[in-house]
């Protein structure tokens, strides 16, 4: 990894949301982007500062859905990060993997609208290319001229998880040399919040900076986030060359499924242990060769005791002495957007030498005791993290990040 780039509920850059994440901040708040009075839940972590996008007109960037934006705005700052001049580059060897869970549904929605109350004539012909789940990828390749493959995935909670994994699958089959790969999600709608409601996977607690309380006793679901995040990887020959900076080395990737269940995982952590091993197996690595853990954690009574559970068998003895961290706790759960958001924050992780915390975790629940990084970051000799990300339909992908220098 040579870049970095974000754009999230705790902040408009990298650099201010590590900031807030590593305080014990939390992004959550009444929702303001619509009255949410008559909802079940009436917070979220909405993004609240939004730059403008560089090199893209003012009204073509407003026609935009927010989604598409977010993922412009991570990966201008990705790039500008890594440094990286691609009239100096092949484009044809640079790839993007943007994934979304549910892509531009705000468009999907306001046109909907449109369509009962105005007639289709009114309907906008933006709404298919700004609504699809591959447009934020689309747009990144158009927005820099990219000639490289251009794939979105999205597997859930999972699907920016899997999009640096598959990219840095391909640098090392020599597809490509640089891939700008995350994912952006932007679903700050009445219908996803009560379609989530009522599933019971969100938090019903007012108090909205306490609601996130991942492997809590009283934890009750998650809180819906949304931003983007996307990050440079490139082959080491290939940044050497050019004199960059790495950030980071991708040393494991795992993915597996549970084959369970539409949002439940299996109980028994079957897919997750594998999935967790997988990586360890790809890095080459013994358990003891983790340093910490950054979960996956949602705060829902179930995935976490499975989590806990998948970690226990996984690292064995060494787990008593695994420090963990939960940031959905300050970031909320920003879907398809997770999983780099964690990426991001497990590789500031590596470069400060501190493991942010899990916020709102005062009492760890049943089968949910671990190492806890709780109520305050925790300074630690890190070379190695892994992150988990767990998705509906039992979709599975773990990352093991190592320091350039280990």
């Amino acid at each position: 990894m040579t870049g970095l780039g974000c754009l999230t509920p705790n902040g408009s850059d990298v650099a201010t949301t590590w900031e807030s994440v590593v305080e014990g901040c939390s992004g959550a708040a009444r929702i303001t982007r619509f009255d949410p009075s008559d909802l079940p839940v009436q917070i979220a972590c909405e993004v609240k500062d939004e730059p403008e996008l560089a090199n893209v007109p003012s009204k073509e960037a407003r026609r935009m859905d927010r989604v598409l934006r977010f993922a412009l705005l991570a990966a201008q700052e990705a790039v500008s990060h890594a440094g990286l001049d691609f009239d100096a580059t092949d484009r044809e060897r640079v790839m993007v993997a943007i994934g979304s869970g549910v892509g531009g549904v705000e468009t999907l929605i306001a046109n909907q609208r449109i369509l009962e109350t105005k007639g289709a004539r009114r309907v906008s012909p933006f709404v298919v290319p700004y609504s699809i789940v591959n447009m934020p990828s689309g747009m990144v390749s158009i927005h820099f001229r990219l000639g490289g493959p251009n794939l979105s995935h999205s597997t859930a909670c999972a699907t920016s998880t899997h999009a640096l994994g598959e990219s840095a699958e391909a640098i090392a089959r020599g597809v490509v040399d640089v891939a700008l790969a995350g994912g952006a999600e932007a679903p700050m709608v009445p219908l996803t919040i009560a379609g989530f409601a009522a599933m019971r996977a969100l938090s019903p607690n007012s108090e909205s900076t306490r609601a996130s309380r991942p492997f809590d006793v009283g934890r009750d679901g998650f809180v819906l986030g949304e931003g983007a995040a996307v990050l440079v990887l490139e082959a080491e020959d290939h940044a050497l060359a050019r004199g960059a900076q790495p950030l980071a080395v991708l040393s494991g990737y795992g993915a597996s499924a549970d084959g369970f269940h539409l949002s439940a995982p299996d109980r028994s952590g079957a897919g997750a242990i594998r999935c967790m091993r997988s990586a360890l197996a790809r890095a080459g690595f013994e358990p003891s060769r983790v340093d910490a853990v950054n979960a996956h954690a949602t705060s829902t009574s179930i995935g976490d005791v499975v989590e806990a559970r998948a970690l226990r068998e996984v690292f064995g003895r060494w787990t008593d002495h695994l420090p963990v961290s939960a940031t959905k706790s300050a970031t909320g759960h920003l879907l398809g957007a997770a999983g780099a958001l964690e990426a991001i924050l497990a590789i500031s992780a590596l470069h400060a030498q501190r493991l942010p915390p899990t916020i709102n975790l005062e009492t760890a629940g049943p089968g949910c005791e671990l190492d806890h990084v709780a109520g305050k970051a925790r300074p630690a000799q890190v070379a190695h993290i892994l992150s988990n990300s767990f998705g509906f339909g039992g979709t599975n992908g773990s990352l093991i990040f190592s320091h350039p220098d280990a």
